[in-house]
C-alpha cells in the first residue's frame, strides 16, 4: 500500500486490472468483513462463509465480469461513477463460473428478476445468474 493506504500498481498487476485503478484498503477490509456473520447479520451461516479469501483473485474476477457486463470503454471512461450512473448499468447477467465469461446480459430491473425466476440453478454447465448492483 502507498502512504494514503491505496493498493499499489503491483496489486493491480497481480489482480489483472488497469494499473491506474485506485483501490483503498478500507474497501478491501469491508469485502472481508462482509464474509463475517458478526458484521453482517443477514448471512445465514453461523461462521464465515469462506475459509480463505484471495483478494487479488476476487478483484480480478469482479473486473472480468464488470468489464463484460458494462463494457471496457464505459468502465475505463471515468475515474468514478455516481450512484445515478451506476443505476443505469445492466442489472443482471449469466456467466460461466469456471471461465468467468458472461453469456447473457439483462439490462433492466425487470428483465433480471424474470429470468432469475425461470433459471435452472441445477444445470450442469457451470452457468450461474447474478445481479450487478440493485435488483
Amino acid at each position: 500500500m502507498d502512504k494514503d493506504e491505496y493498493f499499489t500498481s503491483y496489486f493491480n498487476e497481480t489482480a489483472g486490472i488497469p494499473n491506474d485503478y485506485k483501490i483503498h484498503s478500507s474497501s478491501m477490509e469491508s469485502l472481508v468483513r462482509a464474509d463475517d456473520i458478526t458484521d453482517n447479520p443477514d448471512l445465514i451461516l453461523n461462521n464465515k462463509v469462506f475459509t480463505s479469501l484471495d483478494i487479488a483473485k476476487t478483484i480480478a474476477n469482479a473486473y472480468k465480469i464488470l468489464s463484460q457486463v458494462v463494457g471496457y470503454n464505459i468502465l475505463n471512461s471515468k475515474d468514478s461513477f455516481s450512484i445515478y450512473y451506476i443505476a443505469n448499468f445492466p442489472q443482471g447477467y449469466e456467466f460461466n463460473r469456471q471461465s468467468m465469461q458472461v453469456g447473457k446480459i439483462y439490462n433492466t430491473s425487470t428483465d433480471y428478476p424474470n429470468e432469475e425466476l425461470h433459471f435452472n440453478f441445477k444445470n450442469n454447465t457451470n452457468t450461474l445468474i447474478d445481479n450487478l448492483f440493485f435488483c
